[in-house]
This record gives C-alpha cells, sequence and structure tokens, in this order.
C-alpha cells in the first residue's frame, strides 16, 4: 500500500466548507499514512473515537504522537510544533503542515 499524495489547499478548504467533518477523514488518512511510512500498525479509527470521547484532548497525544513518528523519517522537531499549533488552536495548521511534510516523505 502506498501513501497518496493530497493537495493541503483543497483538504483545508473541505475542512472549512464541511464545518470539520472533512478534517476527521483527513486525520483518519494521515494516521494511515504515516503508520504506512513507518511501517507500523495502528488504528486510525481508534485514534479517531478516543479524540471524539475525550472531547479533543486525545488530539493533542496524537498530534505528538504523529510528529514524532515523522521526525523519525525526516529530521526536525514537527511534533513540538504540531503540538504547540494544536494546544492555541491552530490544529488545522498543524493538519496542512503533517500533510505536506507526508506529501514530501511519501
Amino acid at each position: 500500500m502506498s501513501v497518496k499524495q493530497r493537495s493541503v489547499a483543497l483538504c483545508v478548504v473541505l475542512t472549512i466548507v464541511t464545518c470539520g467533518l472533512y478534517g476527521l477523514y483527513w486525520m483518519y488518512c494521515l494516521h494511515q499514512d504515516v503508520c504506512t511510512l513507518s511501517e507500523t500498525k495502528s488504528s486510525a479509527g481508534m485514534a479517531i473515537v478516543l479524540m471524539l470521547l475525550t472531547c479533543g484532548i486525545y488530539m493533542f497525544f496524537w498530534m505528538y504522537q504523529q510528529g514524532k513518528i515523522i521526525e523519525q523519517r525526516r529530521h526536525g522537531s514537527q511534533a513540538i510544533v504540531y503540538l504547540i499549533l494544536s494546544i492555541f488552536g491552530l490544529s488545522l495548521v498543524s493538519l496542512a503542515i503533517m500533510q505536506s511534510d507526508v506529501n514530501q516523505l511519501a
């Protein structure tokens, strides 16, 4: 299974237009892509469920965790950037940067 490159701008617009519903799908796809790149097995569906059950708190952990995995493939401090942006309410920006990083690794 290969990683599909997605348009960052289109994903952001679709997330805004659908009031965040597309953002959940986007997170699911990003989780799958990062797992494919790192050759690990983790349930993207469970991550989404945990995020919904914790009213978004799990998303901070998820952003940091995904950033750590991307750091292994690409040098930099992505995990901290994703986490700080999410804490300040800029999760959409974190997802956009994460998608850009995944596109570069694909």
